[in-house]
C-alpha cells in the first residue's frame, strides 16, 4: 500500500472513486435525494479545487487506487474507500497518514461523518461533538455528526 498526493490528471479516479461508494453505500442509510446531495457535494469541481490545494491523498496497491481521503490542517473530510476494499485495512491505513499529518498542525483533529462512517471514526477513537440536520430539498434532511479525536 502507498499514498499519493492527487494530482489534477487524477480527478477521474478520485470522482469515480467517491462516486462509487456514494451510490453503493448511502442509499442504505439514506433517501434517494440526500445521496444525490453527497454527490453534488463531492462533485468533480469540489474535488479538483481540493486537489489544486494540494489537499487530496489517493491510496493505491497493486496499480489500483482503493482510497481517497481529504486533510485540511485538522480537518479530514472525504475519506472513501472502495465498497470491494472494505474491512481490509486500508481505511486504517489512509487514517493513520492523515492523521499523522494532522499532528503537526495541532492536538485535535475534526471529522464531519456521514451516518456510514460514524462507526469506523468511533473504533479510532474519535467522539461526537455534536449531531447536525440540514435540509437537502424536498423535505429531505441530511443527518451527520462533527467528531473530534485528541492526537
Amino acid at each position: 500500500m502507498e499514498i499519493y498526493q492527487a494530482q489534477p490528471d487524477q480527478l477521474d479516479s478520485v470522482y469515480d472513486l467517491t462516486a462509487q461508494v456514494i451510490r453503493e453505500v448511502f442509499p442504505y442509510y439514506y433517501p434517494g435525494p440526500v445521496a444525490e446531495f453527497f454527490l453534488n457535494l463531492h462533485s468533480r469541481e469540489e474535488i479538483l479545487k481540493d486537489i489544486k490545494e494540494g489537499s487530496v491523498y489517493l491510496v493505491k496497491d497493486r496499480e489500483e487506487y482503493v482510497g481517497t481521503g481529504t486533510w485540511h490542517r485538522n480537518h479530514l473530510s472525504r475519506i472513501f474507500i472502495r465498497t470491494d476494499c472494505q474491512k481490509k485495512g486500508y481505511g486504517g491505513f489512509l487514517m493513520d497518514y492523515l492523521e499523522e499529518k494532522s499532528s503537526q498542525t495541532g492536538k485535535t483533529v475534526l471529522v464531519e461523518s456521514s451516518l456510514p462512517g460514524a462507526g469506523f471514526y468511533e473504533k479510532r477513537g474519535y467522539k461526537t461533538l455534536c449531531h447536525r440536520a440540514a435540509p437537502v430539498g424536498g423535505g429531505y434532511m441530511l443527518v451527520y455528526e462533527i467528531m473530534r479525536k485528541k492526537l
